[in-house]
């Protein structure tokens, strides 16, 4: 694991090395373990193959890459969306993450992001209430 490229030897979308100025991401034990149990890429022996960070580099890479065919901009915003995950400001729905555990390209359908108005003032609840 660390500075090598994941491969495609496996059949599964090749990976460039993380940057090794990326932030450190801190998780509870809990969500480290459903994250190794269900999200690491695996070798032929069952065992990880990568670590959790290698995996947010893994997802934030392949999602930037469905927004530019450029490399130098897939990597900066790569590595955006990895500062967005690691600081858990955004995560990727399960869908869109197990993709990026397969073969298969990462497809936006299962992606939406909506704005939340977290205002609780009286106008907010009172258009709140004449929606519902």
């Amino acid at each position: 694991m660390g500075s090598k490229t994941l491969s495609k030897s496996s059949g599964l979308p090749p990976t460039p090395a993380c940057p090794d100025n990326l932030s450190s991401i801190e998780l509870s034990k809990n969500s480290s373990d459903v994250l190794t149990r269900r999200y690491l890429r695996r070798g032929s022996d069952g065992k990880p193959i990568e670590t959790i960070k290698e995996m947010f580099w893994r997802v934030a890479y392949h999602v930037a890459k469905v927004e530019s065919e450029k490399e130098e901009e897939i990597q900066k915003r790569a590595i955006a969306f990895y500062e967005l995950m690691s600081s858990k400001r955004f995560f990727p729905n399960s869908p869109t993450t197990l993709e990026e555990t397969s073969a298969r390209p990462i497809f936006w359908r299962d992606v939406s992001i909506s704005p939340i108005n977290l205002s609780m003032s009286a106008a907010d609840t009172g258009r709140f209430a004449q929606a519902v």
